[in-house]
């Protein structure tokens, strides 16, 4: 399952995979992203065996890959795209900004939920 989760109010959004191969990571990455070195390069950290791996492009998107539906893991790899995506537009994890961490981490991981209940269905 592959799907996006637009970040609504930053310029960028997430793609989620889950439980893919590579090749559909990569077909799907190669849809939006601008054919150049960096990209090639993140792409191909979604090769070989993990269990969540989360990679931001050059342009500022971000994808997150799991191959478990683990709790743990799936917070794990959500707090890497904020991260991410937090130290791009210039807001460092302090204690003045934690609560923003927080709630964009609910956002997106109530985000992941709602396409893993669809499919539980």
């Amino acid at each position: 399952m592959i799907f996006i989760i637009p970040y609504v109010v930053y310029p960028f959004d997430l793609m989620v995979a889950i439980n893919e191969p590579y090749s559909a990571i990569k077909k799907e990455l190669k849809k939006c992203l601008p054919n150049n070195d960096d990209n090639k390069a993140g792409i191909k950290e979604f090769k070989g065996k993990y269990e969540g791996r989360t990679i931001m492009f050059s342009g500022g998107q971000t994808c997150i890959s799991l191959n478990s539906t683990k709790h743990g893991l799936i917070s794990h790899e959500v707090f890497h795209a904020v991260e991410f995506l937090f130290r791009r537009i210039y807001i460092p994890l302090t204690l003045e900004s934690g609560e923003a961490y927080a709630y964009f981490i609910s956002y997106i991981v109530d985000e992941i939920y709602k396409h893993l209940d669809v499919v539980k269905a």
